[in-house]
């Protein structure tokens, strides 16, 4: 886990690489959605079917998460899982090291 320093994250935004899971916060939501969305037509290239929006309730169930990371797109390539408004605490730490782990 790393935090970037703002003069990287244009370039991590253009290109992720190989990272499986990015965490967007800060006081300016509008910025935070701009990021997110470019984030997302980074990995999917576009393709609105390598997208999967999670409400925040879906942390409840980790399972949930990890079943959705372990399913393949049927075109091949990234999916990104979007999960907004979290929050903070557990939850959503133990949803995504779940979903890391694999479904189980």
């Amino acid at each position: 886990m790393a935090k970037l320093d703002a003069r990287r994250i244009p370039a991590f935004l253009a290109d992720p690489g190989g990272c499986r899971v990015a965490l967007l916060h800060g006081d300016d939501p509008g910025l935070i959605a701009e990021r997110a969305e470019a984030l997302v037509r980074a990995v999917t290239a576009g393709d609105a079917l390598r997208l999967v929006e999670l409400p925040k309730e879906a942390l409840r169930q980790p399972a949930t998460l990890a079943n959705e990371a372990a399913t393949l797109p049927l075109m091949g390539g990234r999916v990104v899982i979007r999960v907004r408004e979290v929050g903070e605490g557990k939850q959503a730490a133990d949803a995504t090291k779940a979903a890391l782990a694999g479904p189980g």
